[in-house]
C-alpha cells in the first residue's frame, strides 16, 4: 500500500488542505499546534472513520456542519480512492457516508461497506493496522524499550494472540457452566432405577384389580333380569295409575266445561233480548219518504254544489283577463326605450367582438414591456456582477479568457506537472545512487584505515599511500556532495515551478472562475431576452393602440346600456308575460263556464219540480241519518238469527259433556286397588334396583383404583422418560466437557498460541537480521525470543537493550517495526510516523537522520514510502519531500517547503 493524495475539507483545523505524497521521506514539519498531527488523523479517518482520539464529531471544524476527507493510495497495480463525509448539528452527528472506488469504479458505498471493504483490502484489522504502521508521538523506540511483560502483551496484541487466548478463557467458563449443570445432574441416574421400580410395581397392582372386575361381570347378568322383571311391573302400574288420574282429570275439566256453557247460555238469552228491543227502535226512527227520493236530493245538492264552484272559478278568469289588457297597455308605453336598447346592444357586440380579437395581442404587448424592464434590470445587476469579479480576477485572467481556453490552460499545466515529477523522481534516484556511491566511498574509506595492504595493488600500504588514496576518496566523495547540492538546487527550482503550477491550476479551479464563466453565460440570455421581447413589442404595437382607443368608446356604451337596462327588463318581463297569459285560452274557458251553469241551473229546477219542494243542507242530514238507521236495522236482524244459531250448538254440546261425565264416574270406581299394585311394584323395584347398584359402586371403586393406577403409571413414564432424557443429556455433558478442555487446550498459550509465537518469532528474527544488515548496525546477530525477549549479540557477547546507543536503540526499534509489518502484512509499504522525535536528544535525532539518509534513499529500500510528522529540522536534509504547515487566522495551510 503506497498513499499518494490526501484531501481535507473542514476537518479539524484544515478548512481546504490537499498534500500530494510520493515514494522516499515525506517530512511533515511545522510549529506546535500548526495542524500537523490532524494529517495523520486525516490518514486514519480516511482509512478507518475514526481516528480513536476524542469524539468522532469533534472531527469537524468549528462553525462548520460538515467536513470531507479523501484518500488516494495504490495497491499493486491498482489505484483506490476513498471519500468520508459527516454531518453534525447541535444534537450530534446527523449523518454519515463513504464510498471506495477502484481504478476509478465504485467498489463499495456506505459506512458499513466501505469499513468492510478497506479491511479486505488491507488484510488485517484496524487495530493491527494502526499497531504496526502507525508510530505515536514518542513511541518509536517503545517496543525495544519496554519491559519483556509488557511487550509480549503488545505483541500478543498485534499477532492477534489475545483473541485466541480470550477464546480460551471463554471455552473454560463455558465448561465451567457445564460443570456446574453436571453437579446437578448426578442424581439424573439412580432417578431412572427408581421409577423403572415403581413402574413394576404398580403394573402388579393394576393386574390384581382387573381379576376382581371379571369376578363381579360373572354375578351382574342375573341381577340384571331382576332388575328387569321388576322395572317392566312397574311401568304397567304406573300406566294403570296414571290412565285413572288423567280420567280423573278429565271429569274435573267436563265439569269445568258443563259450568261454562250454562254460563254463556244465560248470558246468550240476554243479549238476545236487548237486540230485539233494538230493532224496535231503529223502526221507528226512518223518514221512508226521504230514503225513496234519496237519488234526486243527492243530485240538486251535487249540482249545487258544482254550480257554487264553477262561479268561483269565472271570477278568477274575469280577473286575469283583465290584468292582461293593462300589461298591453304599459308595453306599448316602452317600446321606444326598447328599440334605442336593441340598437346600442348591436354596437356593444361589435365592439366587445373587436377586443376580444385584439386581447392575445394586447396581452402579448403587456407582458413584453414589464419583462422588458426586468430583464434590463437583471442584466444590469449580472453586468455589474460580472464587471467586479473581473476586477477580483485580474491577476490570474489575462485577456477575454473563455472556457475552452481555460480547459486548454488547465491541460498544459497539468502535463507540465507530470514533467516536474518525473524530473523530480529522476533527481531523487540520482541522489539515492550518488549516496550509495558515498557509502561505499565511506566504507572504503575505514577499510583503508585499518587495513596494511592496498585494496588495488595488493601491496603493503604506507602511511603516504594510504594518506594519498584516502584523499582521492575524499575529492570524489567531495564532487558527489557537489552534485547532491546541485542536485538538490535543481529540484528546488523544480519544487517552486510545481508550486506555482499548483496555485495556477488552484486559481483556475476556484469557484469565483466558474462563477464568472456562469456570470457570462447569464449575460448572454438575458441579452438574447432582451431582443426577443424588444421584437414583441414591435410586432404588437399596433394592435395595442387600437385596443387602448376602443376601451374608451367601449365604456361609454356599456354606460348606455346599464342606464336602459331597467326598462329593457321591464319590457320583457311584460313581452314574457303576455306571451305566456294564454288569452285565447282564459276567454274560452270562460264562455264555457257561462254555458255550464246555464245548464245546471235549467237541471235544478226541473228537480225542484219533481220533487214538489227545494232541498236544503237540513234536507240532506235528514236523509243521511234514515240511511243509517235502515242499515243498524238490518244489521240487528243479522246478528239475532247469528245467536239463535249459536244458542242451539251449545245447548247440543251440553248433552255430550252429561254422558262423558257418566263414563268417566264408571272407570274411576277402580282407582285405589290400581294405586295399592303401583305401591307394592315400586318396592320391589327399589330392593332390585339397590342390589344392582351395589354391584356397580363395588366395580366402579375397582375400576377408580385401576385409572388412578393407569395415571400414576402414565405419569412414572413420563417421568422415566425424562431421567432417560438427563442421562443421556447427562452422558452428552460428560463428552462436552471432554471436547471443550481439547479444544480449550488448542486455543490455550501452549497450543496455537505457542505455534504462532515460534513461527512469527523465527520470522520477525530474520527480518531483522536482513534490516540490520541494512542499517549497518554493528550486531553480531539480533533475535526475538518466543516470548518476545530481544537478543543482542556485539563483539561476541549479548547485551542488553539497555545498554546500546540511542541510535542503535532507534534503528533497532524501526527494524522490529518493519518486521512486524511484513509478517502482518507484505502488501503494506508505507509506515507513519507521527513526531518521531519528540522525546529524543540531539544525538538520537542524528541518528534517526543518519538511519533515513543511508537506508530509505537505496535501491534495496526496505520500505518504499515513510510520512514523518516533525517540528524539528533535522529531518529536513534527508527527506524527499518536505510538506510545511502553518496557521493563519486559525485555518491550517499545508504548502511544499522551499
Amino acid at each position: 500500500m503506497i498513499i499518494h493524495t490526501l484531501e481535507l475539507k473542514n476537518f479539524l483545523s484544515h478548512e481546504n488542505s490537499t498534500v500530494n505524497f510520493d515514494l522516499g521521506v515525506n517530512l511533515i514539519t511545522g510549529k506546535n499546534g500548526a495542524g500537523k498531527s490532524s494529517l495523520i488523523d486525516g490518514i486514519k479517518f480516511a482509512l478507518f472513520g475514526d481516528t480513536k482520539r476524542g469524539s468522532v464529531q469533534d472531527l469537524v471544524t468549528r462553525n462548520r456542519l460538515e467536513t470531507q476527507v479523501s484518500l488516494e493510495f495504490s495497491v499493486g497495480p491498482d489505484q483506490y480512492r476513498i471519500t468520508r463525509t459527516m454531518s453534525v448539528g447541535r444534537s450530534g452527528i446527523k449523518g454519515r457516508d463513504a464510498t471506495l472506488l477502484k481504478n476509478g469504479a465504485e467498489m463499495a458505498r456506505t459506512v458499513t461497506g466501505v469499513n468492510s471493504a478497506v479491511e479486505d483490502l488491507l488484510g488485517i484489522s484496524e487495530d493491527l493496522f494502526l499497531n504496526s504502521v502507525f508510530v505515536e508521538q514518542g513511541e518509536i523506540a517503545s517496543l525495544v524499550s519496554e519491559n519483556r511483560a509488557v511487550r509480549e502483551k503488545t505483541f500478543s496484541h498485534i499477532l492477534g494472540l489475545n483473541l485466541l487466548q480470550q477464546f480460551a478463557q471463554d471455552i473454560q467458563e463455558r465448561g465451567k457452566e457445564l460443570k456446574s449443570k453436571l453437579e446437578a445432574m448426578r442424581d439424573a441416574e439412580q432417578q431412572l432405577t427408581d421409577t423403572q421400580q415403581r413402574i413394576q410395581d404398580t403394573t402388579e397392582e393394576i393386574k390384581g384389580h382387573e381379576a376382581q372386575i371379571m369376578d363381579a361381570d360373572s354375578r351382574r347378568e342375573d341381577l340384571e333380569g331382576k332388575l328387569r322383571k321388576a322395572d317392566s311391573d312397574l311401568q304397567e302400574a304406573r300406566d294403570r295409575v296414571t290412565e285413572l288420574k288423567a280420567a280423573a282429570g278429565r271429569l274435573d275439566e267436563l265439569k269445568k266445561q258443563k259450568a261454562g256453557l250454562e254460563s254463556e247460555l244465560s248470558r246468550k238469552f240476554t243479549e238476545m233480548e236487548k237486540l230485539k228491543r233494538d230493532f224496535s227502535e231503529k223502526g221507528g226512527s226512518i223518514d221512508q219518504t226521504l230514503v225513496d227520493n234519496q237519488e234526486s236530493i243527492r243530485r240538486y245538492l251535487d249540482i249545487q254544489a258544482r254550480l257554487g264552484s264553477n262561479l268561483t272559478v269565472l271570477q278568477d278568469v274575469i280577473r286575469r283577463l283583465e290584468r292582461i289588457s293593462s300589461d298591453e297597455d304599459e308595453l306599448k308605453k316602452l317600446a321606444p326605450a326598447h328599440a334605442d336598447y336593441e340598437k346600442i346592444q348591436k354596437e356593444y357586440q361589435a365592439l366587445e367582438e373587436r377586443m376580444k380579437s385584439l386581447e392575445p395581442a394586447n396581452r402579448e404587448f403587456e407582458y413584453a414591456f414589464r419583462s422588458l424592464a426586468q430583464a434590463k434590470k437583471k442584466a444590469e445587476n449580472i453586468g455589474n456582477d460580472l464587471k467586479s469579479l473581473q476586477e477580483r480576477l485580474s491577476g490570474i485572467i489575462q485577456g477575454d479568457l473563455d472556457e475552452a481556453s481555460l480547459s486548454s490552460r488547465k491541460a498544459t499545466l497539468d502535463a507540465e506537472r507530470s514533467g516536474l515529477n518525473v524530473s523530480m523522481g529522476e533527481i531523487k534516484a540520482q541522489v539515492g545512487q550518488i549516496n550509495e556511491q558515498r557509502k561505499k566511498i565511506k566504507d572504503s574509506i575505514e577499510e583503508i584505515k585499518h587495513s596494511s595492504v592496498c585494496p588495488l595493488c595488493r601491496q603493503e600500504i604506507t602511511e603516504e599511500h594510504r594518506s594519498k588514496i584516502v584523499g582521492d576518496y575524499n575529492i570524489e566523495d567531495s564532487g558527489l556532495v557537489t552534485r547532491i547540492q546541485e542536485l538538490s538546487s535543481k529540484k528546488k527550482d523544480l519544487e517552486a515551478r510545481k508550486a506555482g503550477i499548483e496555485a495556477e491550476l488552484s486559481a483556475l479551479s476556484s469557484s469565483e472562475l466558474s462563477q464568472l464563466f456562469a456570470l457570462k453565460r447569464d449575460l448572454s440570455t438575458q441579452e438574447s431576452e432582451i431582443r426577443t421581447l424588444e421584437a414583441t413589442i414591435r410586432r404588437y404595437m399596433k394592435e395595442h393602440e387600437e385596443y387602448t382607443g376602443i376601451q374608451d368608446t367601449y365604456s361609454q356604451v356599456k354606460q348606455k346600456l346599464k342606464d336602459l337596462k331597467e326598462q329593457e327588463d321591464r319590457h320583457n318581463s311584460l313581452m314574457y308575460s303576455i306571451q305566456n297569459s294564454g288569452r285565447a285560452e282564459l276567454e274560452a274557458r270562460k264562455s264555457a263556464l257561462d254555458a255550464d251553469n246555464s245548464g245546471m241551473s235549467a237541471d235544478l229546477e226541473a228537480i225542484i219540480s219533481t220533487l214538489g219542494f227545494s232541498p236544503d243542507a237540513e234536507t240532506g242530514n235528514r236523509l243521511a241519518a234514515s240511511i243509517r238507521a235502515q242499515q243498524d236495522a238490518i244489521g240487528i236482524r243479522e246478528k239475532l238469527t247469528s245467536l239463535d244459531a249459536d244458542i242451539s250448538a251449545k245447548k247440543s254440546q251440553m248433552s255430550s259433556i252429561d254422558a262423558d261425565i257418566s263414563r268417566l264416574q264408571d272407570l274411576l270406581k277402580s282407582r285405589p286397588e290400581a294405586e295399592n299394585d303401583h305401591i307394592r311394584a315400586q318396592d320391589a323395584y327399589n330392593t332390585a334396583r339397590k342390589e344392582m347398584d351395589d354391584h356397580m359402586t363395588e366395580v366402579s371403586i375397582i375400576r377408580g383404583k385401576i385409572e388412578t393406577l393407569e395415571k400414576s403409571l402414565s405419569m412414572l413414564r413420563e417421568d422415566e422418560k425424562v431421567s432417560a432424557e438427563r442421562v443421556a443429556k447427562l452422558e452428552k455433558i460428560r463428552s462436552a466437557i471432554s471436547s471443550m478442555d481439547k479444544v480449550r487446550y488448542c486455543f490455550d498459550r501452549d497450543g496455537i498460541q505457542k505455534t504462532i509465537r515460534k513461527d512469527s518469532a523465527v520470522f520477525i528474527t530474520n527480518m531483522m537480521r536482513e534490516y540490520s544488515l541494512a542499517f549497518n548496525l554493528n550486531f553480531d546477530d539480533v533475535r526475538v525470543e518466543e516470548d518476545m525477549g530481544i537478543q543482542v549479540s556485539q563483539n561476541g557477547n549479548m547485551e542488553s537493550v539497555d545498554m546500546l546507543s540511542g541510535g542503535e536503540r532507534t534503528a533497532l526499534a524501526i527494524a522490529l517495526r518493519l518486521a512486524i509489518v511484513k509478517y502482518v502484512n507484505d502488501s503494506i509499504k508505507t509506515m507513519v510516523m507521527d513526531e518521531p522525535t519528540v522525546f529524543l536528544d540531539e544525538d538520537r535525532r542524528q541518528n534517526l537522520t543518519d538511519i533515513l539518509q543511508y537506508t530509505f534513499n537505496g535501491e534495496e529500500n526496505p520500505i518504499p514510502q515513510m510520512i514523518i510528522v516533525s517540528h524539528h529540522s533535522e529531518l529536513r536534509s534527508v527527506s524527499n519531500n518536505v510538506f510545511e504547515v502553518t496557521k493563519q487566522k486559525g485555518s491550517s495551510i499545508v504548502q511544499p517547503a522551499e
